[in-house]
């Protein structure tokens, strides 16, 4: 297992990833005061990452399916452009840049108090990012699309504001996805019967038992519209803590959530 676990740890981060790193900054002409590139930098993330936040209805009430999703995006970057002013101008916008200020840090990874608020504050900022993306949203369909306003819901975007703020904040912040939520919960679970595989390798109860010796003594409490992402980024910092703790070779990680999301991507059950 341990070589297994390795190859996945020493697995270098992609181009792509490398260039969205690096337009994430937080410096320069990309920086989070400019409407059009904070609009262009989440098409940009959303696209990659098949979690496009212009993908914002839960479901239709009382109108026709066609005109929901003529609706949903006309091709031409209009509803992006419009939503990156809409969060710029959002009263809760500094406390977002306030909230990303404050989380340029590094995990110990000891299970330490300081440890533990880092990540219920980089939760929250996503709960944040979260709230003001569908307010956005909302706004967007208001003003441009009357024949939809009051007719849909809108969607959480946990796993796309997660994966947004990652790139800001890359030694914090843990992406999820429905892949790496349900590979967490697999990979956590003492009671489940699926056999569970990393690079065709069974993953015995002794890994699994390890691993949940090292979640917090206590969950973090949270929002209720977080809670599911707070659980999962609990286990996710308990994998990084048994990484670093390890004998494993870590000395080609960059940063511990981009190499937590490779192995839960890896993860397989049967």
């Amino acid at each position: 297992m341990y070589s297994e676990l390795q190859n996945l740890i020493d697995k270098p981060i992609s181009l792509t990833n490398k260039i969205l790193y690096q337009i994430c900054n937080n410096t320069g002409e990309y920086s989070w005061g400019n409407g059009k590139f904070l609009g262009e930098k989440i098409w940009l993330i959303g696209c990659s990452y098949a979690a496009s936040p212009e993908r914002r209805y839960i479901k239709a009430k009382s109108f026709d399916r066609k005109l929901e999703l003529d609706n949903v995006g006309d091709g031409t970057g209009k509803y992006f452009d419009e939503i990156g002013e809409y969060i710029v101008n959002n009263e809760q916008y500094k406390d977002l840049v306030l909230a990303l200020n404050e989380l340029q840090y590094k995990y110990k990874f000891d299970g330490s108090s300081n440890d533990l608020d880092l990540l219920k504050r980089s939760v929250e900022a996503v709960g944040l990012l979260n709230e003001m993306v569908k307010c956005a949203s909302k706004r967007y369909d208001d003003e441009n699309n009357p024949k939809i306003k009051g007719n849909v819901e809108y969607r959480n975007q946990i796993s796309f504001c997660s994966k947004f703020l990652h790139f800001h904040c890359p030694d914090i912040v843990f992406i999820i996805d429905g892949f790496t939520r349900r590979a967490a919960s697999n990979l956590f679970s003492q009671n489940s019967k699926k056999q569970l595989y990393i690079e065709n390798r069974k993953i015995g109860e002794s890994l699994k038992n390890v691993l949940n010796f090292n979640l917090p003594n206590q969950p973090i409490k949270c929002f209720d519209n977080i809670s599911e992402y707070m659980k999962f980024c609990e286990k996710s910092y308990a994998l990084c803590r048994y990484i670093k703790n390890s004998q494993l070779d870590i000395s080609n990680i960059t940063y511990y959530p981009r190499t937590s999301d490779c192995i839960l991507q890896s993860i397989k059950c049967s």
